[in-house]
């Protein structure tokens, strides 16, 4: 007899991954930025701070079910997407990180 893991549980595991997922990214970004391979301009922190509150935001709104699909695509494409952006970063002149590349992480699927 097969077991299903409460959507209680599920919300909560894939709430830590995403919550470590973000941890990753902004340990790129950081390791990019000790590395001088990027620099942050000014507003950087603040917008930071406003994406990662608009995304919980965002699955504080969902219903249980669809808030682990969106919190799991969170954790299964956020590192990428953060190596993406400072590759584009990268190729700049002068390589500077703006609040409109921290922006993208809002781009997510309409399924949500």
């Amino acid at each position: 007899m097969e077991t299903r893991m409460p959507v209680r549980d599920l919300v909560s595991d894939a709430f830590g991954e995403a919550f470590a997922t973000l941890d990753k990214c902004v340990q790129l970004f950081v390791d990019a930025k000790l590395e001088e391979r990027i620099y942050f301009d000014h507003d950087v922190f603040t917008a930071g701070l406003q994406t990662v509150s608009e995304l919980t935001a965002r699955a504080a709104k969902l219903a249980p079910e669809p808030r682990v699909k969106y919190l799991q695509h969170w954790a299964e494409h956020g590192p990428q997407l953060c190596q993406e952006i400072i590759t584009v970063i990268e190729r700049r002149n002068p390589p500077v990180m703006h609040p409109q590349d921290v922006k993208k992480f809002l781009q997510t699927p309409d399924y949500y």
